[in-house]
């Protein structure tokens, strides 16, 4: 549910590196006034992230919904409905990324702030640096890369160093 939609009026699917190379690919088509709802305005959204090829093409719509004047602040919710994997990303006036994590996933400790990272099976405790706080969300300003995994649920339960184990591509 989403203001703009990836209408896909192409023969073949956008990939991220088609997007990312060329915010003006013929395959990167989209449409707007899906639903004129006040809290979904500048939003789209990908309900098939279950490749994490499918990250930088949701970068290259919010690029392309900005250039165009669609919108001023684009934002995405990008989801993989079965692995429980989500990005959410928004792009402001400048052409900037905002990378999101859920608020859950932020650790404080003594007046800093900490996220898990999950690599290889193997969890590391990693500093950040926020920004902007969104309702549920907060900005990663440094310390995390749009790629990574970070652990959401649980992490009470976790140490740097702990192993997990990865289940239909999400960390549990």
């Amino acid at each position: 549910m989403s203001e703009f939609v990836y209408s896909a009026m192409s023969n073949s699917s956008l990939t991220s590196e088609e997007g990312l190379a060329d915010p003006f690919h013929r395959d990167l088509t989209l449409d707007r006034d899906f639903l004129a709802l006040p809290k979904l305005q500048g939003l789209i959204t990908d309900q098939h992230l279950q490749e994490r090829d499918r990250m930088g093409r949701t970068v290259a719509f919010l690029a392309r919904l900005v250039n165009d004047g669609w919108t001023a602040e684009g934002r995405a919710i990008a989801a993989d409905r079965e692995h429980v994997r989500t990005l959410v990303v928004a792009l402001h006036g400048e052409l900037s990324p905002t990378l999101l994590v859920p608020e859950e996933a932020l650790v404080p400790e003594r007046g800093k702030a900490y996220v898990f990272v999950v690599h290889d099976g193997v969890v590391q405790r990693r500093e950040v640096r926020t920004g902007k706080r969104k309702p549920g969300y907060v900005e990663i300003v440094d310390g995390v890369q749009e790629h990574e995994r970070v652990v959401v649920d649980g992490t009470q339960h976790v140490r740097d160093g702990s192993t997990v184990e990865e289940a239909n591509g999400g960390a549990s």
